[in-house]
């Protein structure tokens, strides 16, 4: 089991033979499977003369409509439940679950009929069209990728349920109704990222940190000698020599203070995820986010991924491992303020 199949379709004319597609799917799914699960997903009908909604007022909502309620009491709970906790700019999503004698959008005969044909069930799910303009249809892009990153698993909870596997079984988990391959074009996008972004890394490699001092003396020696490109910090600042030499090092290198701050947020991540008793092994699998150790855990434990093959010699050392479980217990500012302590 991975990710469900989907079709989009526009309810034209042209669009006629799709619920004898559907229904033709459904009847062989049931048949191989037991049961056929089908959600319809369609945008609510708006009012052109209500109010524009804007920035916090934009409150997502969504409505479950299904013919009766008790036939997946469960699989409409755990959807709810799981569509309440979508948020966008800060404010939760509301959910309605209404019934109705077939399961389709407005004006649109039903893929499915009856909510339970033989074992082919179908549910309806109405999004409120936030991510578009009522007026002109132009699309907020944030928006709309903000209610799909959300969406998406929402639809594979209530999926596992519908399968009747609890959520806690560790033999199947959500993300495991996810997809389970990289798509080509998602691998030259990353390849094509990663030379941008070793590009960018070249520039900032080369970009001085005194260039607007310098720009001057250039100028003023008629732009043919060069000028003296390097970043002071021991009289300024109080550092030892050493500690100063590193600092511009990694300045001149880097960027500074741009990517002092990218580190600093990144170190403050990492401080709030040991201090919830997490392991630092699984960063070592590769160049990712932390948001992502949970779907990379589960993979791990689908045998999609090995664990990292080759650790750092220093995580053996007794000393490292006595520091990291310290840190577990400090805050950004008292990290800082120790080290500063120690400088």
């Amino acid at each position: 089991m991975t990710e469900a199949a989907y079709l989009i379709a526009s309810g034209r004319e042209e669009d006629s033979g799709l619920v004898h597609f559907i229904q033709t799917i459904g009847k062989a799914m049931q048949e191989y499977f037991g049961a056929f699960l089908c959600y319809e997903i369609w945008a609510a009908e708006t009012n052109d003369d209500r109010r524009r909604e804007i920035g916090p007022r934009l409150r997502p909502a969504f409505e479950i409509v299904t013919a009766e309620t008790t036939t997946l009491p469960g699989t409409i709970d755990v959807l709810s439940r799981q569509l309440r906790k979508i948020r966008v700019g800060g404010t939760r999503a509301t959910v309605n679950v209404r019934t109705q004698d077939h399961v389709s959008p407005p004006g649109l005969p039903p893929l499915l009929l009856g909510q339970v044909n033989g074992g082919c069930i179908s549910l309806g799910i109405t999004v409120k069209p936030i991510y578009r303009d009522t007026h002109t249809g132009t699309l907020f892009p944030l928006v709309l990728e903000t209610l799909r990153q959300q969406f998406g698993p929402a639809l594979r909870h209530a999926t596992l349920a519908f399968t009747e596997v609890a959520e806690d079984d560790s033999r199947l988990r959500f993300p495991s109704l996810g997809p389970s391959w990289i798509p080509q074009a998602a691998a030259d996008v990353d390849r094509d990222l990663r030379s941008v972004s070793e590009a960018f890394d070249l520039i900032l490699q080369a970009t001085p940190v005194n260039a607007k001092d310098a720009w001057p003396e250039f100028r003023k020696h008629r732009y043919r000698k060069t000028p003296a490109l390097y970043c002071r910090l021991r009289k300024q600042c109080g550092f030892a020599r050493k500690r100063a030499f590193t600092i511009a090092l990694r300045a001149y290198r880097a960027g500074g203070l741009t990517k002092d701050l990218m580190y600093l947020r990144g170190l403050r991540e990492l401080l709030l995820y040991l201090s919830k008793g997490h392991e630092i092994e699984p960063l070592f699998v590769g160049k990712i986010a932390l948001r992502h150790v949970p779907f990379l855990q589960d993979l791990r434990r689908r045998g999609i991924i090995r664990p990292p093959a080759v650790l750092p010699r220093y995580l053996a050392a007794n000393r490292v491992r006595e520091r990291l479980q310290t840190c577990r217990t400090l805050t950004i500012e008292q990290l800082v303020a120790e080290q500063l302590a120690r400088a």
